[in-house]
């Protein structure tokens, strides 16, 4: 679990410095990790945000909608098949069903946090006999046509030193 949460920091910071991440246009409502503001019955919420028993938050992850489904993807690393996403509030689970060679199969397998359309997902394992370990961050976002763009980062780190990381870019559409 320690090693998800490095994992989900990192990406993070990879996001926020736009290198996993596009940077979206600056908006008036404020991030999902702050507290939602109190309004008054006649109160309205500010741009971006929507009223919920007396309190206007940020719609996404319980409150937004809900992107499970199996869907269509491809990659830039040539990879393409079907993908499922099982969706419980603000977090959610990536499956590649196709298209991809994972060994073990967890490889296949990601913890997502949702916020609204955008999702960070990442996993990690020992992956072979030698003890090398792989791990993997993407994230994208949904469009309002329910297709999705994002980018990933994936590494693998040998006990002996060896390592090897790689970027790519995902699309996903299609729901099924």
């Amino acid at each position: 679990m320690r090693r998800l949460a490095l994992i989900f920091t990192v990406m993070i910071a990879l996001c926020a410095s736009g290198f996993l991440c596009d940077k979206p246009e600056p908006k008036p409502a404020p991030s999902p990790s702050v507290a939602p503001a109190e309004a008054s019955p006649s109160e309205e919420c500010p741009p971006g945000q929507e009223k919920i028993e007396g309190r206007c938050v940020v719609p996404g992850g319980s409150g937004g909608k809900d992107y499970s489904g199996t869907y269509a993807y491809s990659t830039s690393d040539g990879a393409s098949g079907q993908c499922s996403i099982a969706q419980k509030g603000e977090s959610a689970t990536f499956v590649f069903l196709s298209g991809r060679v994972c060994s073990p199969a967890s490889m296949c397998a990601f913890e997502c946090a949702a916020a609204g359309p955008s999702f960070s997902c990442a996993n990690s394992d020992v992956v072979d006999d030698e003890g090398g370990s792989a791990s993997n961050v993407f994230s994208f976002t949904f469009a309002e046509d329910g297709s999705a763009q994002g980018a990933g980062r994936s590494e693998y780190v040998h006990p002996g030193g060896f390592s090897k990381d790689w970027a790519y870019s995902i699309n996903i559409k299609g729901k099924k």
